[in-house]
């Protein structure tokens, strides 16, 4: 497997007149207020196609792709299973978009996650060529003290995390700790693969395996725009379906701020620990002067263009 594996790598690298065909793979569940920015946006930038499995979805996530389906090259999977299967399901999409639509190069993303290129770049002027796995760094977006409406538009969050807060790591104290927030915490890469010579994807995205390891290479011309709180409505559905897969033998080994928001659910704490994880307009603006927090509409400007 492994000479196969560097004999397929080879060829695609090797090749003078090799195509780029960028594709993208997107695991969710119960995605509507998302969906649909993502996908355009990230076809405006970039990418030619999407593998997505639809995991159990109960609002009209489903509708929403059935509709995009019929104007971008999108292959949908229906996933069932309530088992936290992550690095699986995402490691056969990637297998899928390299046999049913023809990738090469991979981005591995979730819905709540933008990847914008420099200015004047398109998302294919980075992925391509002969690297094997590329990282890219990624900054969470700061929800402010009124985001917890239903209708908050997360368009309108345009302060994001510049200079994370380093917590420690050992003792996992940011999710452990009532007055710190995992939302100022640095936040993992995440990865864009080469299909040609991928092992597999693991959990979260943030890593691979290829059989071609030493031309792994980091890039910054792409940076990863991280909605991961957009209301308390979509932030409570979250954990309900953590508790539901829970309820069903699955996701024991998810994150560890799944096992915190799950352990608040059941003791009916989940609405002040979204409140917690806010901040007034007072407090944005203390953390903004010491240049924790910047303000950076570029991603709200650039979704705001696909969307119109």
């Amino acid at each position: 497997m492994s000479v196969l594996g560097l004999f397929d790598y080879w060829i695609y690298r090797l090749n003078p007149n090799r195509k780029n065909k960028l594709g993208m793979s997107l695991l969710i569940k119960d995605e509507e207020d998302i969906i649909e920015a993502n996908i355009r946006y990230h076809a405006s930038a970039g990418v030619d196609c999407f593998v997505v499995t639809d995991n159990n979805s109960k609002d009209s996530t489903r509708e929403i792709l059935d509709k995009l389906a019929k104007e971008f090259e999108i292959l949908i999977i229906t996933e069932e299973s309530t088992a936290y299967k992550q690095a699986e399901w995402t490691t056969r999409m990637a297998k899928l978009a390299k046999e049913k639509q023809a990738v090469d190069w991979l981005i591995c993303n979730d819905a709540d996650e933008f990847w914008m290129p420099d200015d004047g770049k398109s998302l294919k002027d980075i992925f391509c060529g002969g690297s094997s796995i590329i990282n890219c760094e990624r900054s969470n977006m700061v929800v402010p003290g009124d985001g917890g409406q239903d209708d908050y538009d997360y368009l309108s969050t345009t302060l994001r995390v510049f200079n994370p807060v380093v917590f420690d790591k050992a003792s996992k104290v940011v999710l452990n700790h009532e007055s710190l927030s995992l939302v100022l915490a640095k936040v993992g890469e995440k990865v864009a693969v080469n299909l040609h010579g991928l092992i597999k994807v693991r959990a979260g995205n943030h890593n691979a395996k290829h059989w071609w390891k030493k031309s792994r290479t980091k890039t910054k011309s792409v940076h990863i725009y991280h909605y991961p709180f957009r209301s308390y409505a979509r932030f409570k559905n979250r954990v309900e379906n953590y508790a539901e897969s829970m309820a069903n033998g699955g996701r024991a080994n998810a994150g560890q701020h799944l096992h915190r928001w799950y352990e608040l659910y059941k003791e009916d704490r989940l609405e002040a620990e979204y409140k917690r994880l806010q901040a007034s307009a007072e407090q944005l603006a203390v953390l903004e002067h010491y240049g924790i927090l910047k303000v950076d509409t570029k991603p709200s400007k650039a979704i705001a263009a696909a969307l119109s």
